[in-house]
């Protein structure tokens, strides 16, 4: 199978170890990448520091398992977090803190070095940015509108049910 990715293509075979588990590889197509056109998705994690009262996260590539958040979990892209009447979560990302209020649900939409895209569904969240360079990119996604943060400083963000 080829992919297609900007000008490079990649060369993608998939295998059996000898012990059972999937093996995949990469390889550039000689000529097919130039000096300069290296683009790399910079991934970061989310970072789950605080947990008061009931709350629940659920991983994006399993979506039907809702599970109890501890602190120190890692949180990334199509993950979820829920918390009840009586919870509240603190997440720390990269220059933002987001601290979800009781009865929120937050999903991580984007969360790469230069953009951090959240979705929230219902409820409150309040986020910190501390740190932001020209290139950032903070945006929440809400049912109606998307709230773009152009600066540091202090936010709130409601969402009726």
């Amino acid at each position: 199978m080829r992919i297609a990715l900007s000008r490079c293509y990649l060369t993608i075979s998939l295998a059996l170890a000898s012990a059972g588990a999937p093996v995949l590889s990469a390889q550039q197509v000689p000529g097919s990448q130039g000096a300069g056109d290296e683009q790399d998705f910079q991934q970061t994690v989310a970072r789950v520091s605080s947990v008061t009262g009931d709350a629940s996260f659920q991983r994006g590539d399993d979506p039907a398992h809702w599970q109890p958040v501890g602190i120190n979990v890692p949180m990334t892209i199509g993950d979820r977090i829920y918390s009840t009447a009586a919870g509240r979560v603190e997440l720390e990302a990269p220059g933002l803190r987001a601290f979800v209020a009781p009865e929120t649900e937050l999903t991580i939409l984007n969360l790469t070095e230069d953009v951090q895209q959240y979705s929230m569904a219902q409820g409150t969240a309040t986020f910190r940015i501390s740190h932001m360079d020209d290139e950032d990119v903070f945006e929440i996604d809400t049912p109606n509108p998307a709230i773009t943060l152009e600066a540091t400083g202090l936010y709130r963000v409601y969402v009726d049910a």
